[in-house]
């Protein structure tokens, strides 16, 4: 019995010794280390559309005479082109002033390539004097009338005058003509109207 009590304390002290010596000799990890983040700067080129602002349309190139349609009367006349004249005007003839509704009109007559005459009236919307050297001023009415000239179709001031003396029943002013066309003096009848 004492033989036993022996190898069984002898074993336990040798367990006991093995343990300690068994964590003594085993090596140790090292400690983790904390590594820091690396932080990665990423460079992504992206392309945009940049939208480019139009440019304005480009002008629209007619001759120094072109026809012109006038869907009111369902008229086309030669027109003669002027820059230097700051408002339309137009051939017409027995032209009177009357009153409608309390509101000055004028009547008056085209005529077409055919000498048909065309009776009209609108509202008068001004009255200009024309100062002559050496002879009596012109009293001259001013109506709106649209005017088709190529693409173009504006209701534009049109000063009623006999021009029976003129070429061209009609003459294209400034206030049709300005940001919308430029004149080339070399051509005539270049650009197609609409008759609309």
């Amino acid at each position: 019995m004492r033989k036993s009590f022996k190898i069984v304390l002898i074993s336990s002290i040798f367990v006991i010794l093995s343990g300690c010596t068994t964590q003594a000799t085993l090596p140790q990890k090292p400690p983790i280390e904390e590594k820091p983040i690396q932080e990665k700067t990423i460079i992504k080129i992206v392309k945009v559309p940049v939208e480019v602002p139009k440019e304005k349309d480009a002008k629209i190139i007619i001759g120094e005479a072109e026809y012109v349609y006038i869907p009111s009367s369902k008229i086309k006349l030669k027109a003669r082109i002027d820059t230097g004249a700051t408002t339309t005007s137009i051939h017409a003839l027995d032209i009177k002033e009357f009153e409608r509704d309390g509101q000055k009109w004028v009547k008056f007559k085209l005529i077409d390539k055919n000498k048909q005459e065309i009776q009209r009236a609108l509202p008068i919307q001004r009255v200009t004097t024309i100062k002559r050297h050496a002879a009596k001023s012109l009293k001259r009415y001013v109506v709106q009338l649209r005017l088709n000239l190529g693409e173009s179709s504006q209701l534009v001031d049109v000063t009623l005058a006999n021009r029976s003396d003129f070429t061209y029943p009609l003459l294209i002013g400034r206030n049709f003509l300005n940001g919308i066309f430029v004149v080339d003096v070399s051509k005539k009848y270049i650009i197609k109207t609409k008759e609309i």
